[in-house]
């Protein structure tokens, strides 16, 4: 069921984010913390916003598959409700780029389960290909 996996992936990631929140060390004023420490995603990416002060943050999970089948799955980037993450498992710095662009909005430049029409795939491939050689040519 996808969204009973969805839902269990959430809440894992929810229990990482909290023991990562538990890392932090918060300043204090006359003894008491500016903030608690985060107990959920959304808290993390709050506070971590905060402290940099950005105005984004992207969130990355990298888990190491060991002799197992490698993830790459931006995960509530086709909903509202909950905040938007990635799961990866492949250590290739493409692959970690590609699911950054997409916790930004970007599409795939290849066929996917939503992604089928050939011809637009192909024209907007040419176009992001084009604007990348005209903006970032090299000078001999």
């Amino acid at each position: 069921n996808f969204k009973q996996g969805l839902g269990e992936l959430n809440s894992w990631a929810d229990n990482i984010a909290k023991k990562v929140g538990a890392s932090f060390f918060l300043t204090e004023k006359d003894g008491i913390p500016d903030i608690k420490n985060p107990k959920n995603k959304e808290r993390l990416i709050a506070y971590l916003r905060d402290d940099n002060n950005v105005e984004s943050v992207a969130l990355l999970f990298m888990v190491n598959n060991y002799f197992r089948t490698d993830v790459s799955l931006p995960v509530n980037t086709m909903n509202g409700d909950d905040v938007e993450f990635a799961i990866v498992s492949y250590k290739y710095p493409s692959e970690l780029a590609h699911n950054i662009l997409h916790l930004f909005g970007a599409a795939d430049l290849s066929p996917t389960l939503y992604r089928r029409h050939e011809k637009k795939i192909q024209e907007l491939a040419n176009i992001f290909q084009t604007t990348l050689c005209r903006t970032y040519t090299l000078e001999a």
